[in-house]
């Protein structure tokens, strides 16, 4: 599916169980204006914010402010990190007419407008700019600040209707996912076989090994994100906490790209299924992730 609104038509209409979308999806969907999407979080995945804005090494662009007048090259406009990009840019002064958000699509496209001078800044995810990187183009990432760069950025959301009415099934897709979690940490280029051995067309066109240790940095990218934890936080799968939405209405109302701030957490995402999820031999995923070859 291209973009999270489409994603998240299909979870409230029943066609998906379960969603996978930026975090801002749930607040957006609880503004006035907006359709009041009966849904919550299940489960918090990329735990850090995967979205950056980067440029060309040699781009005078430093900082948020520099991006005044220039264009921006983003997936589409329907993708789920545009408020939090305008957000972003308003928080330090700039109308959304200041700039231009430029759609580009992801991978070879998006790498040329940036590389050909189409856009002045790359808005894309950290993994997708891991890859940039590995063609050899030097770039820099600019600041967004601890506001923006210290939320959650992707989880997996359901319908209130399945939430209340299919936790078991919840519950064991949950499980699975913070298994592969586990197991991809512990064998990443295991990871990256397996992948391969499911989704041929991915692989990279030379040999196993050596496809392998291209891909390697941009799933070690990806790891950064979704395996971390705040210092002293329970490393418990898919839990959110109250101050990760904090920190994301506070982004989006401070960017103006929301009217209404006060909106009770437990509409946005529940930890119902957090025990469950984590019912498992932490231990032996990772033993067993070890030994495939």
């Amino acid at each position: 599916m291209q973009g999270a609104f489409n994603v998240m038509q299909q979870v409230l209409a029943g066609g998906f169980d379960v969603g996978y979308v930026g975090v801002e999806t749930a607040v957006m969907g609880k503004q006035p204006n907006n359709p009041q999407f009966p849904a919550r979080f299940i489960y918090n995945y990329l735990r850090r914010s995967i979205w950056e804005i980067v440029v060309p090494e040699n781009s005078q662009i430093q900082k948020l402010e520099d991006l005044k007048g220039k264009t921006i090259g983003v997936a589409g406009l329907a993708y789920g990190n545009i408020p939090v990009t305008k957000a972003a840019l308003a928080s330090s002064g700039m109308k959304p007419s200041d700039v231009q958000l430029q759609p580009v699509g992801i991978g070879a496209p998006a790498f040329r407008a940036l590389t050909s001078g189409q856009v002045d800044a790359l808005n894309l995810w950290n993994s997708m700019h891991a890859a940039l990187e590995r063609t050899g183009f030097k770039i820099r990432r600019i600041p967004l600040g601890s506001r923006f760069s210290d939320m959650p950025s992707h989880g997996l959301i359901a319908n209130n209707k399945t939430i209340e009415s299919d936790a078991d099934l919840l519950t064991k897709f949950g499980r699975a996912w913070a298994k592969s979690e586990v197991a991809c940490a512990a064998n990443i280029d295991g990871c990256l076989k397996a992948f391969y051995k499911r989704y041929p067309q991915t692989k990279p066109n030379m040999p196993l090994e050596e496809a392998v240790v291209y891909d390697r940095p941009v799933l070690s990218a990806l790891n950064t994100r979704l395996l971390y934890f705040a210092p002293g936080e329970p490393q418990l799968w898919g839990a959110f906490t109250d101050n990760d939405w904090r920190l994301i209405v506070d982004a989006l109302s401070a960017g103006e790209a929301i009217e209404k701030s006060d909106i009770p957490y437990e509409q946005l995402y529940t930890n119902a299924f957090v025990a469950g999820y984590n019912d498992f031999d932490r231990a032996a995923v990772e033993e067993r992730a070890k030994s495939f070859k």
